[in-house]
């Protein structure tokens, strides 16, 4: 059993499978997506994505994962992480050698994450260290990993606290741990008690340099993205529909603004990213109204919405391409990757009529593939 620790509300604040043909990656990307699937499902698929045309071309999938709703690149290239967003002691996090030349993937370790419903993964910037954000367990959990990429016993972080919400803030719900650019810092996102957690970010987490950074009541925070200086932090609120920025250039990040940006309180925003250039944030919502919010960034950093784009049903995570040239969004209900075509002047995107299909796709991430030896 991992170690267990709790932190209390009122301290200061081998499943393979056959791909198709190789081709040339050239400015190809790499495409991991996650889904909400059956183990006996190819739940995990990667695909080939041409940056000139906006076309996709499969490249292997796996099985083997139930609901791998979130999918993770290592620094260590050739390596995946994936949970498996169940309950109980199916509850886990796995890592996956992917092979893109050969097009294959294999599990290669599987822990337990204690925490139910394991939803993110994130790698501490030193490496050597890998987080989940457990959502129905209240708590992350910190896993040693090998320069082999062996995953070792992982230690649960519980927390405690509520917020306004009676049903979706009776109690602790973790959506995503993020790290500062320097790593020096740790924030779990905490749906539940309206805050981030933040600690200091030299693994093993010392629990004792706890701190809570509240958020506006009833915001629900989900996940966050940094400016390219890292010079601000933008904080989605799934529930409050409300985006809230923080000045990063003190020692702990300090609240400057909250903007709402689901103007029909669906309460159901789910990502948020930046683009390459800084100048625009994009956040995602579902539940009512399913489509993308344009937001521009000001001088000082600040938000003000510009456009709205809608999408397929139920669009959760998305990803930008890195030269900022097309996005691309996971629609879980479409059963789709819906591809759009962004103007960076304007920041508003186009939908390019092609799409990526397949079941439920909810997680969108870029693989850097491994160098030749």
């Amino acid at each position: 059993m991992g170690t267990r620790i709790i932190i209390g509300a009122a301290l200061i604040s081998f499943a393979l499978t056959a791909c198709n043909g190789q081709r040339e990656a050239g400015e190809d990307l790499i495409l991991a997506v996650g889904s909400y699937s059956s183990a006996d499902s190819m739940g995990i698929c990667v695909y080939r994505f041409d940056t000139g045309s906006g076309d996709a071309a499969f490249l292997c999938g796996m099985r083997g994962i139930s609901n791998p709703s979130f999918v993770y690149p290592s620094r260590h290239r050739g390596i995946l992480y994936a949970v498996a967003e169940d309950e109980g002691d199916k509850a886990a996090l796995s890592t996956i050698v992917l092979d893109v030349e050969r097009g294959s993937m294999a599990v290669l370790s599987t822990r337990p994450t204690y925490g139910g419903a394991p939803c993110n993964i994130m790698e501490a910037p030193s490496g050597g260290w890998v987080y989940t954000s457990n959502y129905s367990g209240g708590s992350i959990t910190e896993f040693p990993v090998g320069g082999d990429g062996m995953l070792g016993e992982g230690r649960e972080i519980c927390f405690q606290g509520s917020s306004i919400h009676p049903d979706r803030q009776d109690r602790p719900y973790l959506h995503a741990v993020n790290f500062t650019k320097d790593g020096g810092l740790l924030l779990a996102n905490d749906l539940g008690s309206d805050c981030m957690h933040l600690f200091d970010a030299k693994p093993p987490v010392d629990t004792l340099t706890h701190h809570r950074i509240a958020v506006p009541p009833g915001t629900g925070p989900r996940h966050l993205c940094f400016s390219p200086d890292s010079s601000m932090l933008y904080l989605l609120g799934e529930l409050g529909g409300n985006v809230v920025a923080f000045d990063c250039d003190g020692a702990v990040p300090t609240m400057k603004q909250s903007l709402v940006v689901d103007s029909l309180g669906a309460g159901g925003c789910a990502d948020i990213h930046c683009s390459p250039d800084g100048r625009y944030v994009y956040a995602s919502h579902r539940l009512r109204g399913d489509g993308i919010s344009v937001l521009r960034v000001g001088g000082d950093g600040c938000l003000a919405k510009v456009g709205y784009v809608p999408t397929g049903g139920h669009p959760r995570n998305f990803c930008l391409t890195p030269d900022g040239r097309f996005l691309l969004v996971a629609c879980r209900d479409g059963d789709m990757i819906q591809v759009f075509s962004r103007d960076a002047e304007t920041g508003m995107l186009t939908d390019t009529g092609k799409a990526i299909r397949m079941p439920k796709p909810v997680c969108l991430q870029w693989v850097t593939p491994p160098r030749p030896q």
